[in-house]
């Protein structure tokens, strides 16, 4: 009885495995026949492009020796070429044509081209030569149009720089005699801080000795602030107001440069007012630039004075 009720649904199972294989045979067959017609088209369509290469080809010799029969065809020496009297390496020697140069084309033969170049005409071999048709001839006008405004920016941009140079120098002495007159005589040329990954703010300093006296040493106060304009204060000292001091001797119509690394930590510094330059001689005294230091600093100086760091 068991049996009987099992029966049915086993040859239910084996017709639908015999479905699904024939199902799987269709599908197989099908990718058979789509390979077979791919592979056909792509045959046919290599076909049809060597068909194509061949009546380009066809094409170019036509209009070569159309152009070649009314004159038309010039033709660009890659490099230097003997013009000569026969068609032939060993015939005589008409002139030679440099790079670059234009000729037409009047007669081919065997592996030599019979041209004319302005009055003169002869034979030349057909290695080094290059039809010249409007494509080459717009690429060379572009070129040529692209060199020209190189040129032209190039000749600004030195102008540019000449006028600068010009400036920078009127402006240094003009800094110069104005600092020459005033106490100890001493010009900053420029200054400058930068900032570290650690937050670590270094400050430069670039400065000349006017004077008639020795320098012993160069004493700089500043005060860094915020964008907003708010006073910075050390990370490590707690304070807005911060003292360098460079080492001299600094004879006299002599420059010196000092780099004073991590003055202060704050990444947040990005305005620093110098507020107060001491010069201390080596013969003893000093002298104190506070109110001066507008006449006494470039216009370049990346430092700026006090008052100026407020928003």
């Amino acid at each position: 009885m068991a049996i009987r009720k099992i029966f049915p649904i086993i040859l239910l199972a084996l017709v639908a495995v015999q479905i699904q294989a024939q199902d799987l045979e269709g599908i197989k067959a099908r990718i058979d026949s789509l390979a077979a017609r791919e592979a056909a088209l792509k045959a046919s369509l290599e076909s049809v492009s060597e068909e194509l290469d061949s009546l380009r080809t066809y094409l170019n010799e036509v209009t070569l020796a159309r152009e070649m029969a009314e004159g038309k065809l010039v033709m660009k020496t890659l490099f230097e070429k003997i013009l000569r009297a026969e068609a032939r390496g060993s015939g005589r020697e008409i002139l030679r044509i440099p790079p670059n140069e234009l000729v037409v084309v009047l007669e081919k033969k065997n592996h030599y081209v019979r041209v004319r170049r302005g009055d003169k005409e002869g034979w030349l071999s057909e290695g080094g030569l290059k039809v010249y048709d409007d494509a080459m001839r717009e690429r060379e006008e572009r070129e040529a149009e692209k060199r020209k405004r190189e040129e032209q920016r190039r000749r600004e941009w030195e102008k540019e720089r000449r006028e600068r140079e010009e400036q920078e120098r009127r402006a240094r002495e003009a800094l110069a005699q104005r600092g020459a007159g005033i106490g100890a005589g001493l010009v900053i040329m420029n200054s400058g801080f930068s900032t570290n990954s650690a937050d670590g703010v270094s400050i430069q300093f670039a400065l000349k000795n006017l004077g008639k006296r020795v320098y012993k040493y160069v004493t700089f106060e500043i005060a860094p602030f915020n964008s907003v304009g708010d006073p910075v204060y050390g990370d490590l000292s707690g304070k807005n107001y911060f003292s360098m001091t460079g080492v001299g001797p600094i004879e006299p119509g002599k420059e010196a440069y000092y780099d004073f690394d991590n003055v202060f930590y704050d990444g947040t510094a990005t305005c620093i007012e110098l507020r107060k330059v001491t010069v201390e001689y080596m013969k003893g005294g000093r002298f104190t630039y506070i109110n001066d230091l507008k006449k006494i600093m470039s216009q370049e100086a990346g430092l700026v004075l006090r008052g100026q760091c407020k928003i």
